[in-house]
């Protein structure tokens, strides 16, 4: 294997960057690559199969995301991690929570089951709130590892979380998925204020992409979901989370230009992903027109306020150069970050073509001032923090526990 190019590396410009860069070596989790490359590539050759035999050539069922193989686990007792800490996994159904969500019952939420992840303190004695998306290309759903990663932000951050159940690329689309997201974020982050709770944003890989557009979703979505046009920058601030985990993010569906030159530098280090492969997927994410103009009527038809097919068409991301898909292209993200002082957790290994993304990411954050800790892990392969526990890689391991640490150190309650 090649080494890192060290000129594709994210360095601080000087000793006063917002950009703490901290490094390790998880060299071990090249054998939990090979173990999770071998499951995934066995997981999808059987949803190929599923699907042909099917004849629909989809390799999942339509609609929200099914986590009851992840619940199923965690009764069973193979989510060691989630019983060995008293992490307490169930469905939260928004649907039944007319309370929190009546605001916002243009939306249908009664197919929604989100995966719950409740601290052994309970809900009740939580310090935060997290909402995580997970990764799988847009395209794949959630695996063990996502669900042993939200038992571990669990347990050691005395969290809530909820992992939300997107519907996957082709059938769902960011203009289509991105906006009953941030309709979920509202009600979530609103009660968790109530309770004097942090509100954290986190998600791996494609999962990255949409945790790291949350904070425009927010701003262009929110006055029309809340039918408040007039919100004000202030009022848009107050509504941002408190931190962001991001870890190994797509932070751009539009990867032409120097994106693609710089994964094309890092590509011989990367035995998992394909340069040409993640534009493919960017691409269903984005959507084709037909399905963003389905997208477009069912928000549309969700919503109370005038005219709202127009209104929503002028702030979905139809586009892969919109801000919610580029956000390294555009300084709109990071004005909101700063402004809002909102702590971004950052990470990548090396041994990852998404570095690139995370490479632009620190840049932008750096220029604006955003304060984020990029944690580097030497040789590290895509999202290898998630990695850990599922796997007992030490390396692995070392990654998610600094993303713990970075996240109590930015804390109010530390």
């Amino acid at each position: 294997m090649k080494m890192t190019d060290p000129s594709t590396l994210f360095q601080p410009s000087d000793a006063s960057s917002s950009v703490r860069k901290l490094t390790h070596n998880p060299a071990s989790s090249w054998r939990s690559y090979v173990f999770m490359h071998v499951l995934l590539r066995a997981a999808i050759w059987l949803r190929q199969r599923r699907a042909r035999q099917a004849g629909d050539g989809n390799l999942h069922p339509p609609g929200p995301q099914d986590f009851s193989e992840l619940l199923k686990e965690y009764e069973t007792g193979k989510n060691k991690y989630a019983r060995q800490h008293g992490v307490r996994l169930d469905w939260y159904l928004p649907a039944s929570e007319s309370e929190l969500f009546g605001s916002m019952s243009g939306f249908d939420w009664s197919a929604i089951r989100v995966l719950r992840f409740q601290p052994k303190a309970g809900a009740t004695n939580a310090q935060r709130t997290i909402i995580y998306l997970n990764g799988g290309g847009f395209v794949q759903p959630a695996t063990t590892a996502h669900s042993y990663m939200c038992s571990l932000l669990a347990h050691r951050l005395n969290a809530v979380v909820y992992m939300f159940p997107y519907e996957l690329a082709p059938a769902g689309i960011a203009a289509s998925e991105l906006p009953r997201l941030t309709a979920f974020y509202l009600a979530i982050s609103a009660h968790a204020r109530s309770l004097g709770h942090e509100i954290i944003v986190a998600g791996d890989s494609a999962g990255g992409s949409i945790a790291s557009s949350m904070p425009l979703c927010i701003q262009r979505f929110a006055p029309l979901l809340l039918a408040k046009p007039a919100l004000s920058t202030e009022e848009i601030g107050k509504l941002q989370p408190d931190q962001l985990i991001l870890l190994a993010p797509v932070t751009t569906c539009n990867v032409t230009g120097d994106i693609v030159e710089h994964m094309d530098r890092m590509q011989a280090q990367d035995w998992w992903l394909d340069r040409k492969r993640v534009q493919e997927l960017c691409k269903l994410w984005v959507g084709s027109q037909s399905v963003q103009d389905t997208a477009v009527e069912q928000v549309a038809s969700a919503s109370e306020v005038d005219a709202a097919a127009e209104k929503w068409r002028q702030v979905l991301p139809l586009q892969a150069d919109d801000a919610m898909l580029d956000t390294i292209a555009s300084s709109s993200l990071f004005e909101l970050l700063q402004e809002a002082k909102v702590h971004v957790t950052l990470s990548c290994g090396t041994s990852d073509i998404l570095y690139a993304c995370a490479y632009y990411f620190a840049k932008r954050c750096e220029q604006h001032q955003v304060d984020c800790t990029f944690i580097e892990g030497t040789g590290g392969v895509h999202v290898y923090p998630i990695l850990g526990f599922f796997i007992g890689d030490p390396g692995c391991i070392k990654g998610s526990d600094l993303v713990v640490q970075s996240v109590l150190k930015a804390s109010r309650f530390e």
